[in-house]
């Protein structure tokens, strides 16, 4: 009797722990059902540090494939990093380190209506909404290519974690599919850049043949408020882009030639405007392409490699995001988020300005000099270049040298055209009934005359 007792006894205990063992299983079971059901949420996890959080896919979601363009056989590559440099905290260099990853992990199907990004989750103490805005601020300046990636966001705390939900404006298979045709494009630009150039060549060459090969949209095309214009993929592709658009095209095509820069913004002729900061032997510049696709007869140059000087006639820079407060950033009590720069640059030099290596700069006007400017004259016109440019020498007073050229005498642009026209054979020669002179705000500021040319 005591050993079927015993027996009984020891059933009972192991059918007890057979039951306490089942009942985590199943909670277990209905987390992981919970989270198929739901955007995963790492809520319930032992505390971790942002880098050991494992960001979990289920199966509605696609990891896409991302092969880059061809790297250029002339020059080395760089990666775009003045945005991740700019970061402030911890907690908005590893939104920024999730983003790189997870932003290749996009839903099969829309789910309310979108295309969702995988998941960003870390502690709420790591980082606020401010640290998400500027974060992904920063990893859109650096990845001009990650075209697919929506401005748009969801920031939502729970249990002290922070959840952010991102957009993108296709789907897997498109996105691969686009990848390959901006890839295709890319590797056209990239290949086709001259061995032996400098820097400023390079980046001449590159700001050259996307002017010549993209356009902004007309009024009708803008009201289609289609996102591809304000991507690389709308500059390159489409070839119709806004200055977004633009300014990230020339800054991903610059990287494959081994030059630094990066996109800011701010305001011009009073609307929300984006133009680059780029570096050029050492030195940095602004480089305004959109504002520089004017479809003239050549290309316009007006905005290329200029200083904070001379950009501030028409251009004013936003202030950087640590300026501003965490409510201002967020657009908090019914006001709008405030546009910020993510970092600021010392643009002081023109020494590498377009003007400065093609103008033909007057210092006095003794036999030298005159006969100089009639030589680039003569040059210009058998070239059929339909504009000349001056640049007034800072030791002389621009205005009234402006003057001595064209307004008083002895004329001396005049007499220069009159020299070169003895040089050139009937149908090359300037034409001096048909002159038309800038010496605008802009230019005065870079002590430069442009000069429009005809021939008759």
């Amino acid at each position: 009797m005591k050993n079927k007792n015993l027996l009984f006894a020891v059933f009972v205990i192991l059918l007890i722990f057979f039951i306490c063992w089942l009942i985590p299983v199943k909670n277990i079971f209905n987390i992981s059902k919970g989270m198929e059901e739901n955007i995963s949420s790492l809520a319930s996890q032992p505390k971790t540090t942002p880098s050991q959080i494992q960001q979990k896919t289920d199966d509605r979601f696609q990891k896409i494939d991302d092969p880059l363009p061809s790297k250029s056989a002339n020059y080395n590559e760089i990666s775009d990093a003045q945005g991740l440099s700019s970061l402030k905290t911890k907690g908005q260099r590893d939104i920024y380190n999730l983003l790189s990853n997870n932003v290749y992990t996009i839903s099969k199907q829309k789910i309310n209506g979108n295309y969702i990004i995988q998941e960003i989750t870390l502690h709420s103490a790591e980082a606020g909404e401010a640290d998400a805005r500027v974060a992904l601020c920063a990893f859109g300046i650096d990845n001009p290519q990650i075209f697919w990636l929506s401005n748009m966001f969801d920031y939502s705390v729970s249990d002290d974690m922070v959840h952010l939900n991102m957009i993108s404006y296709i789907s897997p298979l498109e996105c691969e599919q686009d990848i390959k045709t901006l890839n295709a494009v890319a590797n056209k630009y990239i290949s086709s850049v001259p061995d032996g150039l400098g820097e400023y060549e390079r980046e001449l060459y590159l700001h050259d043949k996307l002017i010549a090969n993209c356009d902004y949209p007309s009024d009708s095309q803008l009201k289609e408020n289609r996102w591809q214009p304000f991507t690389v993929y709308g500059a390159l592709v489409e070839k119709k882009a806004v200055c977004q658009g633009y300014a990230a095209a020339i800054q991903w095509l610059l990287s494959y030639v081994a030059i630094d820069s990066s996109i800011v913004g701010g305001t011009s002729h009073g609307e929300l405007h984006a133009w680059n900061a780029v570096k050029i032997n050492g030195l940095w510049y602004y480089l305004d392409p959109t504002w520089d696709d004017t479809k003239k007869t050549q290309y316009n140059h007006d905005y290329f490699n200029i200083s904070e000087k001379v950009l501030s006639v028409d251009h004013t820079l936003s202030k950087p995001f640590y300026k501003f407060t965490d409510n201002q950033l967020c657009g908090a009590n019914n006001t709008s988020a405030c546009d910020f720069n993510l970092m600021t640059f010392t643009c002081n030099s023109l020494a590498d300005n377009y003007f400065t290596h093609v103008a033909v700069t007057i210092n006095g006007f003794d036999s030298v000099n005159n006969a100089n400017v009639v030589y680039k004259l003569t040059e210009a016109a058998k070239s059929n270049q339909t504009h000349f440019y001056l640049k007034i020498d800072s030791g002389l007073d621009y205005d009234k040298a402006v003057s001595k050229l064209f307004d008083s005498s002895p004329y001396w642009y005049y007499n220069y055209c009159k020299q070169a026209n003895k040089l050139l054979p009937d149908g090359e020669q300037i034409d001096l009934d048909d002159i038309y002179v800038t010496r605008s705000s802009e230019y005065k500021k870079l002590n430069l005359v442009e000069i429009d040319l005809s021939f008759r």
